[in-house]
């Protein structure tokens, strides 16, 4: 068995072997105050006046070290950046993420535990930075390196990233294994997407088989910014027992696509994603009462184990959905404020003390028939905003919705890589930076012809080709 020690990302076994160092990124607050021009740890986009902000520039510097860039062809505003993040990070001893990299290939001779044998995993997301780490420097150690890989479905070249890298160093063939079979990608989606990336000059064509079953392509009169037919396929998608997954380049994009999914009360979600929060109302957390909890809580009995009392939830399930409650309408005074005491010496056969909670008795016996309209209309505006949503789904799409993982999946393409769903739904627009870059140079536009590549073979049996909602997208053909 491996170790758990010898299982990791190269940044996390450079983080180990050069002693756990400060990370710089961490310490965004420190940077911010004393450098206010360059603030870090937001959103890395331009400002209002065009100009790039300090994620931005940290990211652009990090995409030129990975890519090992020489100085002198660095852009002006990051060679001024670094002129404060370089001497800054010094005189704290802090390390940035691409430090670690960078002083692993200069310090740490081996790979940590002296292996024999390297395995790297999704190399083609790899710079040539990393490349000259695990391959040039710790590789020529071991007795034996392999490389996993496919750089057809290289995304990451904005953090520099470069398939190139090891397309450029082509191994001789009796070296390279390929895995020839798809257990995903039907026929047509199949040849349509080999097809599509084979336009892509400079790579390495491997033939690999796809399923037996045929598939289907089809396209469809729908922009993100109007996905109104998206949504009605994907009732019908689901009416028929099918996942979907619906995708763009962009997370800006998913936004009114997430607002229809609401508004018609189809659950989603993104597995891959959990820390985003837009995309995933039906998240759970440990040790956190969440919206879908409060939803659950109320549901309870009807789908976990009913409890032999009058009064059918558990202390903390009343406690999870009775907080929701807007406290001066529906309960009487003191009930919200004191309700931990309250529930602590509940009786579960009492069924005066439940009724006695509330304004209106009648209040009290439209929760315990777990009236799904009423426990809406009850909500605080708070929870409305998050639990209402998700009320909607379970009425559209019934009570087992809180419980059950959902079968619609919303994200980027970036984000749902090494996923699938029985039919994908794939919007070609682009940003204008992206747009730009297409247009002036062919690695990006290879670039971005991989991107939809890995949007395309997440189809199982469908692939939907949307139309776009501007004059920036890539024609999917």
């Amino acid at each position: 068995m491996i170790p758990d020690e010898m299982i990791g990302t190269l940044h996390a076994h450079a983080y180990r072997a050069l002693g756990q160092p400060t990370i710089a990124e961490s310490k965004s607050k420190e940077w911010n105050e004393e450098y206010p021009q360059f603030k870090i740890g937001g959103k890395a986009s331009m400002d209002d006046a065009g100009e790039m902000t300090g994620d931005d520039l940290l990211g652009k510097l990090s995409q030129y070290r990975m890519a090992m860039v020489d100085t002198d062809n660095w852009s002006n505003d990051v060679r001024n950046f670094n002129d404060y993040w370089g001497p800054w990070k010094q005189s704290n001893g802090y390390m940035d993420f691409t430090d670690l990299i960078e002083e692993a290939i200069h310090s740490v001779d081996k790979a940590p535990g002296d292996p024999s044998l390297m395995l790297g995993d999704e190399a083609q997301d790899w710079s040539k930075l990393e490349f000259e780490l695990f391959c040039e420097n710790w590789g020529k150690y071991a007795d034996k390196v392999i490389l996993a890989m496919d750089a057809d479905q290289s995304l990451y070249q904005w953090r520099g990233a470069d398939p190139e890298y090891f397309i450029d160093r082509r191994l001789p063939q009796e070296r390279v294994h390929v895995l020839s079979q798809s257990y995903r990608v039907p026929k047509l989606v199949h040849d349509f997407s080999q097809t599509w990336i084979r336009k892509i000059r400079n790579r390495i064509d491997a033939d690999y088989n796809p399923m037996e079953r045929k598939g289907l392509i089809r396209t469809m009169c729908a922009r993100y910014q109007d996905p109104e037919r998206v949504v009605d396929d994907i009732h019908m998608q689901l009416d028929r027992g099918k996942s979907c997954m619906i995708l763009t380049t962009c997370g800006y994009m998913l936004k009114p696509i997430i607002h229809a999914l609401k508004e018609e009360g189809i659950p989603y979600h993104n597995p891959y994603r959990k820390q985003q929060a837009y995309w995933n109302p039906l998240q759970r957390k440990s040790k956190a009462v969440m919206p879908v909890d409060r939803v659950a809580s109320f549901l309870n009995p009807k789908w976990g184990k009913r409890l032999k009392s009058v009064i059918p939830w558990s202390r903390q399930e009343i406690t999870n959905w009775i907080k929701a409650l807007r406290a001066n309408d529906i309960l009487k005074r003191g009930v919200m404020a004191n309700l931990e005491d309250i529930t602590a010496k509940f009786d579960p056969n009492n069924l005066g003390a439940f009724l006695s909670m509330f304004n209106n008795p009648e209040d009290g016996h439209r929760a315990l028939f777990m009236d799904l309209q009423w426990f809406r209309d009850s909500l605080q505006s708070k929870h409305e905003k998050t639990l209402g949503p998700i009320i909607h789904a379970t009425q559209v799409y019934g009570e087992q919705v809180p419980f059950e993982t959902p079968q619609v999946i919303v994200g980027t393409i970036h984000s749902v890589k090494g996923g699938e769903a029985d039919c994908v739904y794939i919007f070609p627009d682009v940003s204008y930076k992206a747009c730009k870059g297409m247009g002036e140079h062919q690695r990006a536009q290879d670039a971005m012809r991989r991107v939809f590549y890995v949007g395309f073979t997440r189809a199982k049996e469908e692939l939907v080709l949307c139309e776009p909602s501007s004059n920036l997208y890539m024609e999917l053909n």
